[in-house]
């Protein structure tokens, strides 16, 4: 019998809905693919977790951490002998008074910012994209180049904000941010401005 803290992790639809809620991914194929990513790069199984998400619970009493970003419950997998099943995603809880817009990139920035309907729909006009999966395709667009500036790209003409979110090849999106209600994600991009 394998040792069970290597045993091959099978992240549940449950676990990726939770993920692409917590972490704004437009839907759950986007969340398994990072938590996929994160488990084989970053992550931990153990039964010791750090302050933050200390006193959680699993079924099993195991969790995968992925160190800053969430832990991951597990179970044992109904489908296959010696494996684990992800039955949740618990981002860590994030202060207000340490966030930093300006020092994350990509998902992890994406994290922090709560896309209002005003910005989906801007975008999903200016690009011509279904406005059903709008959402979805503009995560996919930012993310791998999303980055935090306090002065907007030259060419967008837009008013003041807390920061603008930048992306793409030229930055040929700009996002700008002010900060909103929710602790989870502190900060609304307001609209969607695209380079033409």
């Amino acid at each position: 019998m394998t040792d069970p803290r290597d045993w091959p992790i099978v992240v549940t639809n449950r676990c990726a809905e939770a993920c692409a809620d917590a972490f704004g991914f437009g839907d759950m194929r986007r969340a398994r693919d990072w938590l996929v990513d994160a488990i084989a790069e970053r992550g931990e199984v153990t039964d010791e977790l750090p302050g933050p998400v200390r006193g959680r619970r699993s079924p099993s009493g195991l969790f995968v951490l992925i160190p800053g970003s969430c832990v991951l419950p597990l179970t044992e997998y109904r489908g296959a002998a010696e494996h684990w099943a992800a039955t949740n995603c618990i981002p860590f809880p994030r202060s207000r008074s340490t966030e930093d817009p300006l020092t994350l990139r990509g998902h992890a920035l994406l994290s922090l910012v709560n896309l209002l309907p005003h910005a989906v729909s801007q975008f999903a006009e200016r690009a011509g994209v279904d406005p059903d999966t709008a959402r979805g395709e503009l995560l996919d667009r930012l993310a791998p180049t999303a980055r935090a500036t306090l002065k907007p790209p030259a060419w967008s003409g837009t008013r003041d904000a807390d920061f603008y979110l930048v992306a793409g090849d030229d930055d040929e999106y700009c996002l700008p941010c002010r900060t909103g209600p929710h602790p989870s994600r502190p900060f609304d991009a307001t609209t969607c401005i695209l380079r033409e």
